[in-house]
């Protein structure tokens, strides 16, 4: 299942009078501070949304990079795929070895940041181990950490959203 929508709702969306009225106070200089700083904070905001039910099974981590690269490609956030795929794949992961039913895998583009979460059906929160030096597994919360410039996790009702952001830009 996918889910995409791309919305636009900003204080700029107000009527064109407001803006000539704001505009008309300022060069007679009858504007006031708070009018000021509302007119040169309203601007058009952009918010994209993809979301993907993804089987319970390891042919989603694949599909997951696949489907991550090729949304941001399409949104024009190409610079950031490489970093967003891995960190994806790492929550889709998780949800596949610690979680159960189908994993829905998120993005969120707003304001520069892209959001990336996956939503699973285990209410067990995530944590940090301490991986022996050997170990072949628990590092992907680490990454995680490292790379993104926030994560963290949600619980819902019936399980929880483990989630992560990453500054972008479109190019």
């Amino acid at each position: 299942m996918l889910t995409i929508t791309k919305t636009s709702p900003t204080a700029a969306d107000a009527p064109d009078h407001e803006a000539a009225d704001l505009l008309r106070r300022r060069l007679e200089g009858s504007m006031d501070d708070v009018d000021e700083l509302i007119a040169r904070t309203a601007r058009p905001v952009q918010t994209w949304r993809a979301s993907w039910v993804l089987p319970n099974d390891d042919s989603s981590v694949p599909r997951a990079r696949h489907l991550v690269r090729a949304q941001l490609a399409e949104w024009g956030f190409r610079e950031q795929s490489d970093t967003t795929e891995l960190l994806a794949t790492e929550l889709v992961t998780n949800a596949l070895r610690h979680a159960w039913g189908e994993p829905v895998l998120t993005l969120l583009a707003e304001d520069g940041t892209l959001r990336c979460e996956v939503e699973d059906d285990n209410p067990d929160l995530p944590r940090i181990i301490q991986p022996d030096e050997y170990d072949e597994t628990g590092r992907g919360l680490y990454l995680v950490g490292m790379l993104s410039c926030r994560w963290g996790f949600d619980p819902r009702r019936t399980g929880k959203v483990v989630w992560f952001e990453v500054p972008v830009h479109q190019n």
